[in-house]
């Protein structure tokens, strides 16, 4: 097969999960949408309906689909090994970093595919090792950002009552004051950040937008010191999957699927159930808080069971009557990253001054989960509409011809440039 043709052996189940993944990624981005992504998310609560589907979207899908992507990005990474040299994955993760940079400063500050791209140069590295070198290694990096959360629980909590000027004993050390300076100057920041995009995103020009953006993405990176980590160790996960063939060969992995989709029902369930709960809760948004720091932990821990257990859900779903159905997604992972960036260029025209304005007339989320919905289930039909004509997205077309060095086919039956 030649390097820039269309891939012919095709895993379907990793497709349609891509496909899956992209609604919940949707779904959790459309409270940034219509928020600065500096702060967490505050969905717009105006009725019994918004509150439930502001739980709901918090209990399935709020942390558990940028670790599947990772998933997926791992498994893709231990097939393509087998037939690419590193030069060439250089290119290709050299080239998605362009598309995340790109992305995050033109388009939308939310970005996730810098810090695949990053990440991904860390699995390059170690990702050749032997198989027991790496589960040692991502059993490493889970203590170190379980670790780095619980951490992180601890000192909020210790500052928390001295940070709302509660008379506690401990809150008179002079090391304890620097520290709350520190932070209330970092809450401080950030604050002024969001209220200058606040009002770049809702009134401004596209040019006053993008300024903001930037300053917003470059602020986010930051954030890679938290959740780096599970990323890097949702790699390892997913290239020890793709090396043992749990996708390729279901049917030889039934038990281990099970597994995964076992420890989702039994440890993830009641653990995204208190996640979901302590969102409701006002005071998770404040980044500095206990209840923020809580749920951050929680949610590392169901967020990767739950990549799991939708992984493995799907795939063994695909081997029931419901497969057929599920296999109208495909089309649409096989599109992911031209799905994605298209998902951040209409909501942030939906949205943002700009474009339509919807940011002014602060929608609900029931209405936010409906645009949802429709943008959805548009996707889904203009992807098998696309695939029927054309071999590639146009974003995917983009990624595989700089990672290649030469021009793919693009329409069906098309000879090569």
């Amino acid at each position: 097969m030649s390097a820039g043709a269309p891939v012919s052996e095709r895993i379907t189940s990793l497709d349609v999960i891509r496909g899956f993944a992209l609604f919940g990624i949707l779904v959790v981005n459309l409270a940034h949408f219509s928020n600065p992504v500096s702060v967490p998310a505050a969905p717009r609560i105006d009725s019994a309906l918004d509150a439930s589907l502001a739980w709901l979207v918090a209990f399935a899908a709020q942390g558990k689909f940028y670790p599947l992507f990772a998933l997926l990005f791992g498994v893709g990474f231990a097939l393509q090994r087998e037939r690419t040299t590193t030069a060439t994955y250089v290119r290709r993760l050299l080239a998605l970093l362009v598309i995340g940079v790109l992305h995050g400063v033109f388009i939308w500050a939310g970005d996730i595919l810098t810090a695949y791209a990053l990440a991904g140069f860390l699995l390059l590295l170690v990702g050749n090792a032997a198989t027991r070198s790496l589960v040692l290694l991502a059993v490493i990096i889970a203590m170190l950002q379980l670790g780095l959360a619980l951490l992180m629980l601890a000192n909020v909590s210790y500052a928390e009552p001295c940070l709302a000027g509660l008379p506690v004993a401990h809150c008179d050390d002079p090391g304890t004051i620097a520290m709350i300076d520190g932070m209330r100057m970092q809450r401080q920041a950030v604050e002024d950040l969001a209220a200058v995009a606040v009002q770049a995103y809702r009134d401004g020009s596209y040019l006053d937008a993008t300024i903001a953006r930037a300053a917003e993405y470059f602020v986010m990176l930051g954030n890679l010191a938290f959740f780096g980590a599970q990323i890097l160790f949702m790699f390892l996960l997913g290239a020890l999957l793709g090396r043992a063939g749990v996708f390729a060969n279901p049917e030889a992995h039934r038990r281990s699927l099970t597994g995964m989709l076992l420890l989702m029902m039994l440890v993830a369930v009641p653990l995204s159930v208190h996640y979901a709960n302590l969102t409701a809760d006002s005071a998770f948004r404040d980044f500095l808080g206990a209840r923020f720091a809580q749920g951050f932990a929680v949610n590392l821990v169901a967020g990767t069971l739950f990549a799991l257990g939708y992984a493995a859900a799907i795939t063994l779903a695909l081997r029931t009557r419901a497969g057929k159905w599920l296999e109208s997604l495909a089309p649409l992972g096989r599109l992911a990253l031209s799905n994605y960036l298209l998902q951040s260029i209409v909501c942030t025209w939906l949205f943002y001054g700009h474009g339509l304005g919807m940011m002014r007339a602060e929608p609900g989320f029931a209405m936010e989960f409906l645009i949802a919905l429709l943008l959805f289930g548009v996707q889904v039909a203009a992807s098998h509409w696309w695939l029927r004509r054309f071999h590639f997205g146009p974003a995917e077309w983009a990624w595989r011809a700089v990672t290649y060095g030469r021009l793919p086919a693009f329409r069906r039956r098309a000879a090569f440039a």
